[in-house]
């Protein structure tokens, strides 16, 4: 059993690595671990968006927001995918024949910004051929994180971060960039009586859901809170129904965590999975084969298909166990709690630390941790041999990840379209193994170098 305590700067922490007990944190005893560090001031529009919300308002916005993430929801994406895909065939059809090698890291950041903003905004950026494009240059400075941020978040009061806005991410010019786009949009689309026929994209499903609402017609008010009594309506007691409406703040909260938080997933776990079949050739030929057995007349794959290949799971899946984005995941404490029979008691807004990291690259957890193996979940017998809740690339629960099926249909469709069009190899310039950052972050790599060719019609 792995138990640690440590401070980050003043703030107790307690790091819990012992499947039992996570499972119990995040599935059992769920309704005393809702809520995660909320970094953002209460009255700022960061705040939100759904990795922001606590309790009940997160149980609303989870509610509404799901809905953008259903399988019909994905089918009616997956066409717009596809042509993020063609444009991105195009820019590496050039890389190929000139035969340089590409750093996949910054190539993949562009392609994942240009797939979110299409799938979020339905905007394209032309990010091959535009490296200024604004949408692709404000989203990347969003994620850009400070180090003298980091070092604040280390030793000054939660309280004093919100108020002070030292957070991990954001500067003013960014979200005022932001707002006005979704903003002009927005007021676009209200104009169009078949919106929701032209667009497919998450903003016009979280428009939709407030077309829907079961809110009383002219009585909602774009940014009243939950359940606020209405002003100016002479009856105090009227209140407004809000169980599925989205303020317009709300709104442009969600697009906007969805489009940055999305973007890092899915240009990492892209770019190391690319990574690992290029130095690893008898895996990536496994893929290809694969691959080539279900690809229709015109190279296209079709959506069921693509949910139903086994190697292809096995790969992604330990591309994330091995190059997880992130270290650890954290949720707060919402009442006193007992940990298990270890005597451990909690106390109400005490925070949990969850180092899937760390239990990813456990010797106890995964023989040869450190090795890229797609076999431990190829292997049925393998598969079955991982004891639940050691394995946690998109968290568990209720609270897991609720962009975990966009990410995996754009990561799975990505490596189809790549694997199959051309061969990947290292190169002289290939890090084997991986260079890191000195930096916070121990999962950024120096630079991701391969070498990329066509195959053979």
């Amino acid at each position: 059993m792995i138990i640690l305590g440590y401070y980050a700067g003043h703030r107790p922490v307690l790091t819990v690595a012992e499947p039992e007990l996570i499972k119990s944190i995040l599935i059992r005893d769920f309704n005393s671990f809702t809520d995660r560090i909320v970094s953002r001031p209460k009255d700022s529009k960061q705040a939100r968006s759904i990795s922001q919300a606590c309790g009940d308002d997160w149980r609303r916005l989870r509610h509404i927001i799901s809905r953008a993430f259903t399988t019909g929801r994905m089918k009616r994406m997956y066409p717009s995918i596809r042509q993020c895909l063609r444009d991105f065939q195009t820019h590496l059809d050039a890389c190929a024949q000139d035969r340089r090698p590409l750093n996949v890291m910054e190539m993949f950041g562009n392609f994942s910004m240009d797939v979110m903003a299409t799938c979020a905004l339905a905007t394209k950026t032309n990010v091959h051929n535009d490296r200024n494009n604004p949408v692709v240059r404000y989203a990347k400075s969003l994620l850009d994180v400070k180090w003298w941020k980091m070092i604040a978040k280390l030793a000054l009061p939660s309280r004093w971060l919100a108020r002070l806005t030292v957070t991990n991410t954001g500067q003013p010019e960014e979200l005022v960039y932001f707002n006005k786009l979704m903003t002009d949009i927005i007021e676009t689309r209200s104009k169009f009586t078949d919106a929701s026929n032209k667009y497919t994209d998450f903003l016009q499903t979280l428009l939709d859901a407030n077309k829907d609402s079961d809110a009383a017609p002219g009585v909602y008010k774009s940014n009243e809170e939950p359940n606020k009594p209405l002003k100016g309506t002479g009856d105090k007691t009227q209140i407004v129904s809000l169980k599925n409406h989205l303020s317009d703040d709300e709104v442009r909260a969600q697009i906007y965590f969805i489009l940055t938080t999305a973007y890092d997933t899915l240009k990492r776990t892209l770019a190391y999975a690319i990574y690992e079949l290029a130095i690893n050739p008898h895996h990536q030929q496994r893929l290809f084969v694969e691959l080539r057995e279900i690809l229709q007349p015109d190279g296209d794959i079709d959506y069921d298909v693509l949910q139903s290949l086994p190697f292809m799971e096995a790969v992604v899946s330990e591309t994330i166990r091995l190059h997880l984005p992130g270290l650890r995941f954290i949720r707060l404490a919402t009442r006193d709690y007992t940990l298990g029979t270890t005597g451990i008691t909690l106390r109400k807004g005490d925070q949990v630390d969850i180092p899937a990291y760390a239990m990813h690259h456990s010797q106890e957890y995964f023989k040869q941790p450190f090795q890229f193996d797609p076999d431990r979940f190829f292997d049925p017998e393998r598969r079955q041999m991982i004891k639940p809740y050691t394995y946690l690339p998109w968290g568990a629960g209720p609270r897991n990840c609720i962009g975990m099926r966009i990410s995996l249909l754009v990561i799975k469709l990505t490596l189809a379209h790549v694997v199959r069009r051309y061969r990947l190899y290292r190169t002289e310039d290939t890090d084997v193994p991986l260079q890191y950052k000195r930096n916070y972050q121990m999962t950024h790599t120096k630079q991701v170098i391969v070498g990329i060719e066509r195959r053979p019609h």
